[in-house]
């Protein structure tokens, strides 16, 4: 017994010659790709740099970068990675309940992640690519 395609299986493949098919899959995985690429860039302009306060006095500032840093706090130590990429994450801290660990990384100008307990607040400054920012009529 052979199975039957699905009606509207058929009618598709009446107009659609198996090389159109094919076209048609290497341009969404295309559109796919380019998406996924614009996804994951920066969405750090030039000149975006990381700051580091300690109870609000900024104690740290350096450029987006690859690298990884340790800050004082009144706990301890925090130590801070920076990708290139405008990543920055908090990859240890002296607190208890590590909450700014646990929020995961920060990407954009603007986010910011505060470790209450050790008095420091992480917080990424620039300005926006890719965005708008304000829309007329």
């Amino acid at each position: 017994m052979q199975k039957r395609a699905p009606d509207s299986l058929k009618s598709l493949t009446r107009w659609l010659a198996p090389g159109d098919l094919v076209v048609a899959g290497v341009v969404l995985l295309a559109i796919l790709v380019s998406g996924w690429l614009g996804w994951r860039s920066s969405p750090v302009g030039a000149g975006g740099s990381v700051v580091v306060e300690l109870r609000g006095i900024p104690v740290g500032c350096w450029p987006i970068e690859t690298r990884t840093d340790s800050v004082a706090g009144t706990m301890g130590l925090m130590v801070i990675r920076t990708e290139i990429s405008g990543s920055v994450t908090i990859l240890s801290t002296p607190c208890r309940d590590k909450v700014c660990q646990k929020m995961g990384s920060l990407e954009s100008p603007g986010d910011a992640s505060a470790c209450l307990p050790n008095g420091l607040i992480v917080r990424i400054e620039g300005v926006r690519t890719g965005e708008l920012d304000g829309i007329s009529r």
